[in-house]
């Protein structure tokens, strides 16, 4: 592995560690929202190997690694639910 991945993977998991516990899911996807840019940033800078994705019926944004939709947000049901937008 490349230091600058090492770099990148240290920043993902401090950037994970550093979140303050949320009192609720809202409170929750507010941070994860937060969080969305600078680690975008990080992954792309670093590693180039995410592909960002939504969901139009939460309104929220995940990040993968490969093409295929895999909807973190809805469960089985809508698994392939969203779109990329990259």
């Amino acid at each position: 592995m490349r230091p600058m991945q090492n770099t990148a993977r240290l920043f993902l998991a401090l950037t994970v560690f550093a979140v303050p516990r949320a009192n609720s899911l809202a409170e929750e996807k507010k941070m994860d929202d937060a969080l969305m840019e600078p680690v975008k940033s990080v992954l792309n800078h670093y590693l180039a190997i995410h592909h960002e994705a939504y969901c139009p019926m939460v309104k929220a944004s995940w990040l993968q690694t490969d093409r295929a939709i895999r909807n973190p947000y809805m469960g089985r049901a809508m698994l392939s639910c969203g779109e990329l937008k990259n």
